[in-house]
C-alpha cells in the first residue's frame, strides 16, 4: 500500500507556492485588469437607470442653455416706436423750421431699455435719458429742425436714437416719426408757407 506522504496529490490545483524568475508583463497585467472589470456582472436595472440619468442630465442641460441663449437673445433685441406726443413752439425763417415739443417712445421689446438722442445724426435732438420698460411709453422733450421743400414741411422725420439694452450694449437705432396730422406738421405747414 502506498503512503499518501510518498506521492504528491494532483487534484488540478496551482501550486502558488512556485515564483518564476521572470517579472511579469505589464501588458498582460493591464489586459488582466481588464478582462476582470468586464467579467463583472452589472445588473440590468442598474444599467437602465444609468442611461436615464445620463438623458435627464442632458434634458436639464439642453433646456438651461437654451433659456440662457433666449434670454440673451432678448437682451439685445430692439423694438421702438415713437409719435409726436405735444408742441410747445415752432417757428420758421430762410427755408427751416424749428419744433419744439416733445415724442412718446415706445418701447415694443421684451426687455427694458434706456433711451436718448443721437447728437451725432438725425433732425431730432431729446432732451435727456429715459428708461423704458417693455411695453412702456415715454414721454421725451425733442427739438426737431427741418428743411421747407417748396413751401412744403416733410411728412416723414428720420429719428436716431441711442439705445443701451440690458447687458449693457449702446446702439443707434433709426425710426420714422409720421408727422402727417399732427400739431408738428401744421405748425411747419405754417411756417413753410411763410419761408
Amino acid at each position: 500500500m502506498r503512503s499518501s506522504v510518498d506521492e504528491p496529490q494532483l487534484d488540478g490545483g496551482i501550486d502558488l507556492g512556485v515564483v518564476s524568475d521572470q517579472p511579469a508583463k505589464p501588458d498582460s497585467l493591464v489586459r488582466s485588469a481588464w478582462r476582470a472589470r468586464l467579467s463583472i456582472r452589472v445588473p440590468v436595472y442598474m444599467l437602465v437607470a444609468a442611461v436615464l440619468a445620463g438623458f435627464l442630465v442632458g434634458a436639464i442641460g439642453m433646456r438651461q442653455w437654451d433659456a440662457w441663449r433666449n434670454q440673451t437673445r432678448q437682451a439685445s433685441e430692439v423694438t421702438l416706436l415713437v409719435a409726436v406726443a405735444g408742441l410747445d413752439s415752432g417757428g420758421g425763417g430762410a427755408g427751416h423750421v424749428t419744433i419744439e415739443g416733445s415724442i412718446a417712445v415706445l418701447n415694443a421689446g421684451p426687455m427694458q431699455v434706456t433711451v436718448a438722442s443721437d447728437a451725432t445724426s438725425g433732425v431730432v435732438t431729446l432732451s435727456g435719458e429715459r428708461l423704458i420698460p417693455p411695453g412702456g411709453t415715454r414721454r421725451i422733450e425733442a427739438t426737431a429742425v427741418l428743411e421747407c421743400s417748396e413751401g412744403v414741411a416733410p411728412v416723414v422725420l428720420p429719428v436716431d436714437l441711442a439705445v443701451t439694452t440690458v447687458d449693457g450694449q449702446r446702439r443707434v437705432v433709426t425710426t420714422n416719426l409720421q408727422l402727417m396730422g399732427t400739431t408738428w406738421f401744421d405748425t411747419a405747414m405754417r411756417a413753410c408757407s411763410f419761408a
